[in-house]
């Protein structure tokens, strides 16, 4: 929700003087709304990993950038539907081979983790 106002200034002379408004605008937002610690992440690994191994691990913090998170104060992470990839992504944001990768796997992998 956006708010919309102008404020002016004046100072102690007997009458005030005024200054010219200047217009502010303050957006409010739901203090439990979360975002990732980075905009990115990038994460390297071996061929032939093992199955469940760790990748890395995603973080979200409040919007503020005040607090982060750990697994019990947020729902969980999530790969979006039609992700076909072979990792997965835990209640922690710790991302885990879901299948061994080999030297046909892609070099690269882009997805996302909501």
């Amino acid at each position: 929700k956006m708010n919309t106002f102008q404020i002016e200034a004046y100072d102690c002379d007997d009458p005030p003087n005024y200054s010219e408004r200047v217009l502010v605008q303050v957006n409010i937002r739901a203090e439990e709304q979360l975002r990732f610690a980075e905009d990115e992440y990038n994460f390297s690994v071996v061929t032939f990993i093992g199955v469940g191994s760790v990748v890395g691990k995603v973080t979200i913090t409040h919007e503020s950038g005040s607090q982060q998170f750990g697994g019990q104060d947020h729902c969980g992470y999530i790969l979006p539907v039609g992700e076909m990839i072979p990792f997965t992504v835990d209640s922690h944001g710790v991302i885990r081979t879901r299948s061994v990768l080999t030297n046909s796997s892609p070099k690269t992998y882009h997805f996302r983790v909501q």
